[in-house]
């Protein structure tokens, strides 16, 4: 069983929500000319039968830093992907397990493991990051799936590799009210 968190912790975190943690959403929205004119950061969370596969893209101007994993305090009486909560030079951040968000088996915390910061005191955790994509290199492909969610951005492609990603849309998925409601 997981460590509990001290009851200070607790205290600290009676009537907090998502919406507290996640105060501060960059409203960035990319249309296809301005896809060309990002950079991507590549990563890699859960296996390639979850909704967009295991391999995603977020516009750097969307998210903020790549970490690697410090320690994580889980917080009894949340979501299972609600991992716990970290500190990140002084500040407070929730921890969201992006494959278990997902639907999938809980990302295993390796060397690779990264945080990926989304918000202003928000983070993914994802199996591993890539490195970076160019937006000229990418293209989006055209979709006939509408009933995926809005944080699932458009599938892209890079022509010259032959790789493609889902899009991960940080503002839309930090708004999303299943992904705000933290508690059990």
């Amino acid at each position: 069983s997981a460590p509990c968190c001290s009851l200070k912790l607790q205290r600290s975190l009676r009537g907090l929500s998502m919406s507290k943690l996640v105060n501060e959403v960059n409203p960035v929205v990319l249309r296809e000319p301005e896809v060309a004119q990002a950079m991507w950061l590549d990563f890699e969370s859960g296996l390639d039968d979850l909704p967009g596969g295991g391999r995603w893209l977020v516009s750097l101007a969307e998210s903020g830093e790549v970490l690697p994993l410090p320690t994580i305090t889980p917080v009894p009486l949340m979501q299972p992907w609600f991992v716990g909560v970290a500190n990140v030079r002084g500040a407070l951040f929730g921890i969201v397990d992006f494959s278990v968000w997902r639907g999938g088996a809980p990302t295993p915390r390796t060397a690779q493991s990264r945080l990926l910061l989304i918000g202003a005191h928000c983070a993914l955790l994802v199996q591993r990051t890539w490195g970076l994509q160019t937006g000229s290199a990418l293209q989006m492909l055209v979709s006939t799936d509408t009933n995926r969610a809005p944080w699932y951005g458009a599938r892209m492609k890079n022509a010259s590799s032959q790789g493609e990603w889902a899009r991960l849309d940080c503002a839309a998925l930090l708004t999303s009210p299943a992904f705000l409601k933290i508690w059990i």
